[in-house]
């Protein structure tokens, strides 16, 4: 079995905010320093720095330039090393607690799958290559559900064929971005990031990132440097990274099961189990790839399998696009018709009986656009409906009980707990138990979904 791991890569998120100013925070037992930065961006006027332990933590951005945006808008990125500790999600509580912020939704979210090779030992960059570049209708001929589109880059030099390290699936400007690249290649020429190896190191994944590359000295220094290290042939250990990038236009999840319509939210990012099952949710829509084993149709192309212990998936993204087609462009032509019928009066037989067919033909036109589209939110309505209504209300209680334990468990200071059972001299039985008298029931009679 291949060695791999699933990480969170990016993770920015909307919230409403009053005007933040430089200072010290603290919440939940995190204390951070914010200071304001000196550039502004394309959106916003005022870039915020959160320092956590001196390390910067988060990046804010608010006040933006243009008046469509809520003046309250206010963005949070968390920074990438704090993505790769486990108290990442409590440092967004902490954050958005401490300056007063209200959580509106998620705008950006990259999951990553990186490995060194994927399922039954296929290598990641050959794989790109037989993407490309084999023959249709042959053995080995691959295809993708979805965009036909790619972008592809890679280096060749002027004595070795082409060596391609990453490609992007899809338009840029789609809901759900997908990507395949040399991670390795990435932390070395552009910057690198010890905490995501430290990852890499705790999963099995092997890489060679330190080693200096023999691509661009002469062939016989080259021969010299791996005959002197025991090497018949370089060969450099490399992590391929399929990223999958995820808009707020994309963060509506269908599941097909029980036809529950949900949003994704900080709350689903808690748990490594969570984490993984949403990767594959998605990489099961944007990852899927058909392959000719001597079929002679494309239809018959068997599907591939990339990823490692992939679950049955029962969910899928859902997209409903609130700027639909509801014939507005027809009624506008038909008013534009209207007009000009009422400005020439002494048009002849035909032309007038021609107009009147297209005006009727652009008015049941429009009908049938606006009540499809009606016909398409009531149907999402029902789903909604169904998905509440296979909930029984013992798990509507028992999912209470898990929020408010999560809720309690959150709100817990680390330091105050470690001081409260290990201060000298230690605690006695009694004053335990009059402090945990104290404490609220934090579980609800009733929770509604």
């Amino acid at each position: 079995m291949e060695k791999y791991c699933i990480s969170i890569d990016w993770l920015q998120t909307f919230c409403h905010a009053a005007p933040i100013s430089e200072g010290s925070y603290s919440s939940r037992g995190y204390k951070f320093l914010v200071k304001k930065e000196n550039h502004e961006t394309a959106q916003f006027r005022n870039i915020f720095t959160v320092y956590y332990k001196s390390h910067p933590a988060a990046t804010i951005q608010q006040n933006p330039r243009t008046s469509v945006i809520n003046p309250r808008a206010t963005c949070v990125k968390l920074s990438n090393r704090i993505l790769y500790c486990g108290q990442y999600i409590n440092i967004l509580y902490a954050i958005q607690e401490a300056l007063s912020m209200n959580y509106k939704g998620i705008t950006r979210l990259d999951l990553c799958y990186d490995c060194n090779n994927l399922h039954d030992g296929r290598d990641p960059g050959r794989f790109i290559r037989q993407f490309v570049a084999n023959e249709p209708m042959q053995p080995g001929h691959i295809i993708r559900n979805g965009s036909s589109r790619f972008t592809l880059h890679g280096t060749r030099s002027n004595s070795s064929i082409a060596s391609l390290n990453s490609i992007r699936w899809g338009s840029p400007s789609a809901k759900i971005g997908a990507y395949c690249y040399d991670k390795t290649l990435e932390l070395t020429e552009i910057k690198d990031k010890p905490w995501i190896r430290k990852v890499w190191e705790e999963n099995g994944i092997e890489y060679d990132i330190d080693t200096p590359s023999l691509s661009n000295i002469s062939p016989k220094e080259r021969k010299k440097q791996t005959e002197n290290n025991g090497l018949s042939e370089y060969v450099k250990k490399r992590v391929w990274r399929f990223e999958i990038s995820i808009k707020c236009e994309g963060t509506d999840v269908l599941n097909m099961s029980t036809g529950e319509l949900f949003r994704l939210s900080p709350l689903y990012l808690e748990h490594a189990p969570q984490i993984s099952k949403l990767f594959y949710i998605y990489a099961a829509k944007v990852f899927d790839f058909r392959i000719n084993t001597g079929q002679k149709q494309v239809r018959n192309y068997k599907k591939l399998q990339l990823f490692e212990s992939v679950p049955v998936i029962t969910s899928k993204p859902y997209y409903c696009s609130a700027a639909a087609d509801t014939g507005r462009m027809e009624k506008i032509c038909y008013n534009k018709l209207q007009k000009l019928a009422k400005e020439y009066t002494d048009l002849s037989e035909p032309r007038r009986l021609g107009l009147l067919s297209a005006m009727e033909f652009l008015q049941e036109l429009q009908g049938k656009k606006t009540q499809t589209l009606h016909a398409q939110r009531y149907t999402q309505y029902l789903n909604s409906l169904c998905g509440q209504r296979f909930l029984a209300h013992d798990d509507l209680m028992y999912f209470g009980a898990l929020e408010a334990a999560a809720r309690a468990r959150r709100d817990i200071s680390a330091d105050d707990l470690y001081n409260l059972f290990f201060e000298y001299p230690p605690i006695t039985f009694d004053e335990v138990k009059e402090l945990y008298s104290n404490i609220p029931d934090l579980t609800p009679n009733e929770f509604l979904w």
